[in-house]
């Protein structure tokens, strides 16, 4: 895949972190992903990771995703109308971790 993965921390004022991804998580990306995440999460805050932007995600993306749910409390935000969806549903990751479905705005 060729779209940059690109990822933004935002600290809210309730206490919770918000990691925004965008472009593609696949295996070359999945890495800075996870470190992105690592990074991002310094205690026991929540962190919302944000893949409304996300244009495509396979296995080794799923795969840090799960990994990260084993290790600490994370949620994830997409768009119910892009193709996040319907991969953390077939993976079963919705059973997981809470998923909240917005529209890609930028401040949901």
């Amino acid at each position: 895949m060729t779209d940059e993965l690109v990822t933004t921390l935002l600290d809210r004022a309730d206490g919770t972190a918000r990691l925004i991804v965008t472009g593609e998580i696949d295996f070359a990306t999945a890495p800075l992903l996870r470190e992105a995440i690592d990074n991002a999460l310094t205690s026991d805050t929540t962190l919302v990771i944000d893949l409304r932007a996300v244009t495509y995600l396979d296995s080794a993306g799923i795969d840090v995703l799960f990994e990260q749910a084993e290790r600490r409390t994370i949620e994830l935000a997409v768009n119910p109308r892009g193709p996040v969806l319907r991969i953390l549903r077939i993976s079963g990751l919705v059973q997981a971790v809470p998923v909240h479905e917005h529209k890609a705005d930028a401040d949901s």
